[in-house]
């Protein structure tokens, strides 16, 4: 209820509000330009870093674009809860999103955790449709070791634990 915090949280709303702007105006060309400039490394490395762009497209930009709106113009209609509930999804959002664009950025800069297919492109796939922890256990930057834990047929995502990617595989055949 202190009216200098609704104050500060309308200003920076519209702070980010603008960033926000800049980064679709400059996020969406960035994207194409994988498929344009960059086509033959596209072609290449897109079997991992298309995961990770989708990825940030499909569950980041969706849930901060579906959000933003109502953070910024959407106070008095849904009241003070849901618009600190508006504030965390917008929030939750970015960081979703800049952690896949971080993963991207990190694999373009040092590549690891792949295999190269019978067609000459980058494979991020080593547990097709299963459930598999990747390690590092002698710390050369490679994953080599590969425990399955189940097998599944739909995606349902990505998480870290001490240092560990847990993978969780959609590919049905």
């Amino acid at each position: 209820g202190d009216e200098k915090y609704t104050q500060a949280v309308r200003f920076w709303a519209k702070i980010f509000g603008l960033n926000f702007a800049v980064g679709v105006v400059t996020g969406i060309p960035m994207e194409f330009q994988f498929g344009t400039n960059w086509a033959g490394f596209s072609k290449y490395a897109g079997g991992v870093i298309g995961q990770t762009l989708a990825m940030e497209g499909m569950f980041a930009f969706f849930l901060e674009s579906a959000f933003i709106g109502a953070l910024i113009w959407g106070e008095k209609r849904l009241g003070p809860r849901y618009h600190f509930l508006a504030a965390l999804a917008v929030a939750l959002g970015s960081w979703i999103s800049g952690y896949f664009i971080i993963v991207t950025n990190a694999f373009m800069q040092h590549p690891v955790g792949y295999r190269i297919d019978e067609n000459g492109s980058l494979d991020a796939k080593p547990g097709r449709g299963r459930v598999v922890r990747c390690r590092d256990t002698n710390g050369d930057g490679k994953a080599d070791q590969f425990v399955t834990f189940a097998t599944m047929d739909s995606p349902r995502g990505i998480w870290f634990d001490n240092n560990t990617l847990y993978v969780l595989g959609w590919f049905m055949f």
